[in-house]
């Protein structure tokens, strides 16, 4: 292994998205290893485990990312490409989150956002997500509106769609005059994944994870 550690046991982890995950077993610790597809940017994949390390640093609660030998945090040699990072074996995501939870998961997102807020980022040339025909989206609510109330039975959620095409066609004006008002935007990708751990003491505390981790 790359990374200067005996390895005891390699288990695939069946969770994640885009990479293949596993628990590494070493005669120090056990880490959460990314194994990323032949196809993944790596150049951007790798600038993103940089910027998740430097919102470490700020005390964003972050996985730290274990360095390979040669110093890097994403190894790669031909079609392999690795990160490794430490392992937080009561760690959970996906699952219902209590009131006190949610206010965590909202303070360390405030966190994160003020961290990033005013670095330079990739500007997003997908602008056409934020140009808006008005008219061809008010005819589009118009006309799913007569269809549902043409219909001789209408049932719960015929009427709540109706009401909420009435609802959007009321906001539409607003909406335009909203993306017309936006600044140039530009875009930083942040991983969002969101994991609840245990910590010592047996408390649950939230763990933000942008870019990378487990």
């Amino acid at each position: 292994m790359n990374y200067g550690r005996e390895v005891r046991s390699v288990v695939r982890i069946a969770r994640g998205m885009g990479t293949t995950n596993w628990r590494v077993r070493t005669s120090a610790a056990d880490y959460f290893l990314k194994q990323y597809p032949s196809d993944a940017d790596l150049a951007g994949e790798a600038a993103a485990l940089e910027l998740s390390q430097e919102a470490r640093a700020a005390g964003v609660p972050v996985p730290r990312i274990i360095p390979s030998v040669s110093g890097e945090l994403l190894w790669s040699q031909g079609d392999l490409a690795l990160a490794l990072f430490e392992y937080f074996p009561e760690a959970t995501s996906g699952i219902a989150l209590s009131r006190s939870e949610m206010a965590q998961a909202g303070h360390t997102l405030g966190r994160l956002h003020a961290l990033l807020r005013g670095r330079p980022g990739l500007r997003d040339t997908a602008t056409g997500w934020f140009a808006l025909d008005e008219g061809r989206k008010r005819a589009a609510f118009e006309r799913y509106a007569a269809i549902i109330e043409g219909r001789e039975d209408q049932d719960e959620f015929d009427r709540l769609t109706v009401s909420l095409l009435h609802r959007r066609l009321e906001l539409l004006p607003k909406a335009v005059s909203l993306l017309a008002s936006l600044p140039p935007l530009a875009r930083q990708v942040v991983h969002g994944d969101y994991s609840v751990t245990r910590s010592r003491v047996g408390s649950r505390r939230s763990a933000a994870t942008p870019m990378g981790g487990n």
